[in-house]
């Protein structure tokens, strides 16, 4: 099988850095630049349309997005970057103040984002190597996960995160 493009959107010179999906209202999140862009694609017109577009990173040199996340329901997005803070928002009113910034600290970029399937929970992590879960309704650290490994004096780095639904609890 040969992949084709069926539908495209100019951005300019930005690049886009990730892209996501939500599955329960059928948008897609792009992260470019400092932005976060809402995007809604027609299968049958094979169209890609900007709905709206947010600036999520406003600190540091050169902010970058590095990573947008919906919530399962959809209702949420999650985003991070380069300036080291996770910012929520609920997607009713993107272009508001987001609903909670939980900061990793000055220069540890943020990395990744995932939502546990309840809504309740989000997991990070940043540049240090540390993953961090957060509690939704508080903005509370509720845990911060490393790995050190008896003789080694590096410490193994997480760089990616996810729940796992209906999943076993961990060791």
């Amino acid at each position: 099988g040969k992949l084709s493009t069926i539908a495209s959107l100019g951005t300019e010179k930005s690049v886009v850095i990730g892209l996501a999906y939500s599955p329960s209202n059928g948008l897609w999140l792009a992260s470019l630049q400092a932005s976060c862009r809402i995007l809604e694609f027609s299968e049958e017109k094979n169209t890609l349309t900007q709905v709206c577009e947010f600036v999520s990173e406003l600190e540091g040199k050169e902010p970058t997005q590095t990573v947008a996340r919906y919530s399962p329901a959809g209702d949420t997005i999650a985003t991070g970057g380069t300036d080291g803070v996770v910012r929520v928002w609920k997607t009713s009113k993107p272009s508001a103040e987001p609903t909670l910034h939980l900061s990793c600290g000055k220069e540890k970029e943020i990395l990744d984002l995932d939502f546990s399937a309840d809504g309740k929970l989000l997991a990070s992590c940043d540049r240090t190597g540390a993953g961090h879960i957060w509690d939704m309704a508080s903005g509370d650290e509720k845990a911060k996960i490393s790995y050190a490994v008896p003789g080694e004096k590096v410490p193994l780095a997480v760089r990616g995160v996810r729940f796992i639904p209906g999943g076993e609890k961990g060791p």
